[in-house]
């Protein structure tokens, strides 16, 4: 009987009518009486998505088993709706009030509903269960879907400390943490699972690849990409799997290895969307090779294949930063005839905005700005640098207290955008007020970059009282923008002491620093020093003799 029945529900389960197999089962009257039956049923339906259906031959099964909860909790973990993803929770306890102990299936879909609702409070409670009843010795792909939960729950230091105390080791497991990593921008920590991984004796799977390639374009590894792309064709994923192959793609366009990228992209005999805004991204990033991203978004056309929101985004990126307005505005036409799409993405907004901006077009991009149903952080911020790189400044100071009063937020962007206009401007007090803000308004660690554009605004200023307290603010003093800065402000005001100071730090971080040597000269020549200008002049020919 089993059998005979288990064989249908395998056929219909990509049939659109689910209300047959059933039908004939109750007819039977079987369900209620048969675990087996009753528990393939309620899989059944919620393979298929039906999960109301599938409550519906829970609630009528008489006996209910560990396997009968499981189909039901993996239906409503396995659903994209928060609702349903809750609703895995409410099964799981109304299991314990039954006296059903879960095993390791059931803790697996409930971490994977965890990372789908990103509950950080209820996957360590899940953690904790799984720990106090120990059932974790045993099973790896619990121990990948415990690490899984903390990647997707933002949790990167559980993930790595729950990695650490696995019993057993799993390519999943390496993979998940290895995933979180690279999301993270921690390549360095990536690279090394991924050592680990290979230590251990473990085989990369694709979705390794994948992951490993991210963290290697996120530290511009271009060495370490080659190798492990060697390492893909080694595992014949290369041409085969679009996934790796858009990963390299991605890799070599982002260390700037364009060649190669679009020999990874033509090793591919099946192009998806992702493939080729892959290729587009990394042409459109490099200025030189603006036409060909442009090309490239024309051959995505002639192939058949939509442009979506990142495929806008990227060649509005490449218009704007090479002032090409008018292929912009062809661009933007496009946008316009695909219904609700700009309306819906905000993001798509923004990028219109900026590059009407980078453009030099305030009244489009302000036209734009007006049209936007919503409007973040991204989308001011892009209407306030492009006023003030214009030099408008009381524009640019009303924008954002009208970004204030609308109730959105700045950002770190925000206030680099307002510290440099502020800089460019001369605006010292409200640079001052600016920064303050940050840390006692909005809770933001100012950046080694906020530092260093009031270091620059202090020192031009001659306010080199205040350039001490704000050095030793920092974070670190290894940041060259900053020494560069004051030492500029120190020739202007002739301020040899300090000027030395930036001088040491400037050549220490970039020995070959031309102007810093000219720079230098120049202060030691005004303080009548002429033999140590002298020194300077002779070290800047040596040091151009170098390159």
């Amino acid at each position: 009987m089993k059998a005979h029945v288990g064989a249908p529900l395998k056929v219909f389960g990509h049939h659109k009518d689910l209300s047959r197999p059933h039908a004939d089962i109750l007819k039977g009257g079987c369900v209620s009486k048969d675990p087996y039956l009753g528990n393939t049923l309620v899989s059944f339906y919620t393979k298929c998505g039906a999960l109301t259906k599938a409550k519906d031959v829970f609630d009528r099964l008489l006996v209910r088993d560990v396997v009968s909860w499981n189909a039901l909790i993996t239906g409503y973990a396995n659903n994209n709706s928060n609702i349903n993803n809750n609703e895995a929770f409410t099964c799981f306890q109304r299991m314990l009030c039954e006296g059903l102990p879960p095993n390791a299936i059931t803790f697996c879909c409930l971490l994977k509903a965890c990372g789908k609702l990103q509950d950080h409070d209820k996957g360590k409670l899940i953690h904790a269960e799984i720990i106090r009843v120990e059932v974790i010795e045993n099973d790896i792909f619990l121990g990948a879907a415990l690490v899984d939960m903390y990647v997707k729950c933002g949790d990167i230091v559980n993930a790595r400390n729950a990695s650490d105390h696995l019993p057993v080791h799993s390519v999943v497991s390496w993979t998940a943490l290895i995933t979180g990593y690279a999301q993270c921008g921690h390549g360095k920590e990536a690279l090394q699972c991924y050592e680990e991984l290979q230590r251990g004796g473990l085989k990369p799977n694709a979705l390794t690849y994948v992951s490993i390639l991210k963290a290697c374009s996120s530290l511009g590894e271009n060495v370490k990409g080659e190798e492990i792309h060697r390492e893909i064709i080694h595992a014949g994923l290369v041409g085969k799997d679009i996934f790796v192959n858009t990963g390299l793609v991605d890799m070599y366009a982002k260390c700037g290895a364009i060649a190669n990228a679009l020999e990874a992209f033509n090793q591919c005999c099946v192009r998806n969307e992702v493939l080729w805004n892959a290729l587009i991204a990394g042409y459109a990033d490099q200025h030189k090779h603006v036409e060909e991203a442009i090309h490239s978004f024309e051959r995505m056309h002639c192939e058949g294949l939509s442009p979506n929101v990142i495929t806008f985004v990227s060649i509005l990126k490449a218009c704007g930063d090479t002032g090409m307005i008018h292929k912009g505005e062809e661009v933007h036409t496009k946008i316009v005839c695909i219904d609700g799409l700009l309306e819906k993405d905000v993001l798509l907004g923004t990028a219109l905005v900026d590059m009407y901006a980078k453009c030099g077009s305030l009244m489009k991009a302000q036209e734009v700005f007006d049209m936007l149903p919503v409007r973040n952080v991204a989308s001011w911020s892009a209407l306030i640098m492009a006023y003030s790189q214009l030099g408008k400044d009381e524009i640019f100071v009303k924008l954002f207290e009208r970004m204030i009063v609308d109730g959105v937020k700045p950002d770190v962007i925000t206030f680099n955008i307002m510290l440099n206009a502020c800089s460019h401007s001369g605006l010292l007090d409200k640079a001052e007020m600016y920064f303050e803000s940050m840390s006692a308004c909005y809770s933001i660690v100012p950046t080694l970059e906020h530092h260093s554009c009031m270091i620059g605004l202090y020192g031009r200023a001659g306010h080199f009282d205040k350039v001490l307290r704000m050095i030793r603010k920092m974070p670190t003093l290894d940041y060259l923008p900053m020494w560069t800065a004051l030492l500029g402000a120190c020739q202007k005001w002739e301020n040899v002491e300090l000027g030395r100071l930036a001088f040491e730090h400037t050549v220490r971080l970039d020995v070959k620093y031309v102007t810093a040597y000219v720079c230098m000269g120049n202060i030691y020549a005004a303080a009548s020093m002429q033999a140590e200008a002298d020194k300077m002049e002779a070290m800047r020919i040596q040091i151009q003799a170098w390159s």
